[in-house]
Protein backbone atom coordinates (compact mmCIF):
# COMPACT_ATOMS: atom_id res chain seq x y z
CA UNK A 1 0.00 0.00 0.00
CA UNK A 2 1.40 3.41 -0.95
CA UNK A 3 1.83 6.29 1.50
CA UNK A 4 -1.00 8.14 -0.23
CA UNK A 5 -3.32 5.16 0.15
CA UNK A 6 -2.45 4.92 3.84
CA UNK A 7 -3.13 8.65 4.29
CA UNK A 8 -6.46 8.33 2.47
CA UNK A 9 -7.46 5.33 4.58
CA UNK A 10 -6.51 7.12 7.82
CA UNK A 11 -8.36 10.25 6.72
CA UNK A 12 -11.49 8.18 6.13
CA UNK A 13 -11.11 6.52 9.55
CA UNK A 14 -10.93 9.97 11.17
CA UNK A 15 -13.99 11.20 9.29
CA UNK A 16 -16.02 8.15 10.25
CA UNK A 17 -14.95 8.33 13.91
CA UNK A 18 -15.74 12.05 14.04
CA UNK A 19 -19.18 11.54 12.51
CA UNK A 20 -20.06 8.89 15.08
CA UNK A 21 -18.82 10.97 18.01
CA UNK A 22 -20.45 14.17 16.78
CA UNK A 23 -23.78 12.37 16.43
CA UNK A 24 -23.50 10.65 19.81
CA UNK A 25 -22.07 13.44 21.96
CA UNK A 26 -22.17 16.62 19.88
CA UNK A 27 -19.44 18.69 18.32
CA UNK A 28 -18.93 20.97 21.31
CA UNK A 29 -17.94 18.18 23.70
CA UNK A 30 -16.00 15.97 21.29
CA UNK A 31 -12.26 16.55 21.45
CA UNK A 32 -9.71 15.90 18.73
CA UNK A 33 -7.98 13.53 21.16
CA UNK A 34 -11.20 11.51 21.47
CA UNK A 35 -11.57 11.38 17.69
CA UNK A 36 -7.96 10.22 17.40
CA UNK A 37 -8.49 7.52 19.99
CA UNK A 38 -11.62 6.23 18.26
CA UNK A 39 -9.82 6.23 14.89
CA UNK A 40 -6.82 4.43 16.39
CA UNK A 41 -4.41 7.25 15.55
CA UNK A 42 -2.35 9.85 17.36
CA UNK A 43 -3.81 13.34 17.54
CA UNK A 44 -0.90 15.18 15.85
CA UNK A 45 -1.50 13.66 12.39
CA UNK A 46 -5.12 14.74 12.69
CA UNK A 47 -4.12 18.32 13.44
CA UNK A 48 -1.72 18.28 10.49
CA UNK A 49 -4.32 16.89 8.11
CA UNK A 50 -7.47 18.66 9.32
CA UNK A 51 -6.37 21.51 11.56
CA UNK A 52 -9.03 21.80 14.26
CA UNK A 53 -12.35 19.99 14.45
CA UNK A 54 -13.98 23.21 13.26
CA UNK A 55 -11.93 23.31 10.04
Amino acid sequence: MSKQQIRDKNRQRVIEAAKELFIDAGVAVTSVNRIAKEAGLASMPIYRCFGTKNS
